[in-house]
């Protein structure tokens, strides 16, 4: 599936992502299911978001794996991915550990919903180093004309 207006990812095709991901079942996994999940994945991409072409690449197709589980996952497949939250708490003689999203992540439905698999974890330790900068405020005003 061609998605011409961002060169790198104008020839990318599931056998792209068959090569990069070596832990997904392809029995259960189609092509069809993987162009499904680059289509998904395309709707909430934005490619200026990373400075490269292999970060947009491999950003892009962590994004369509977070998809495809989330998929498998609402029609009761089973998937190793879990989307591990921070540990909150250990117990060392019953080896419990207790996990919690941060509050920003909670907050914020596509950070929520992107934190649900390790998949979306990976794509957004790509793309929030992005949406974090600095802002300055200047004193001044317009002229009409």
């Amino acid at each position: 599936m061609p998605y011409t207006d961002v060169p790198a990812l104008k020839n990318i095709t599931y056998l792209d992502f068959q090569n990069y991901f070596d832990d997904f079942d392809y029995k259960q996994i189609t092509s069809q299911k993987i162009n499904r999940g680059f289509s998904e994945a395309y709707l909430h991409f934005n490619p200026s978001l990373f400075s490269s072409n292999d970060m947009i690449v491999n950003a892009f197709l962590y994004l369509t794996a977070h998809y495809i589980v989330i998929a498998l996952r609402n029609k009761n497949i089973n998937v190793m991915s879990v989307g591990r939250e921070k540990v909150s708490s250990t117990e060392t003689d019953n080896v419990k550990e207790d996990y919690v999203i941060p509050e920003r992540f909670r907050r914020s439905p596509l950070i929520n919903f992107l934190s649900k698999t390790d998949y979306g974890q990976m794509y957004l330790s790509y793309a929030l180093p992005a949406l974090v900068g600095t802002v300055f405020s200047t004193y001044g005003r317009t002229h009409a004309i």
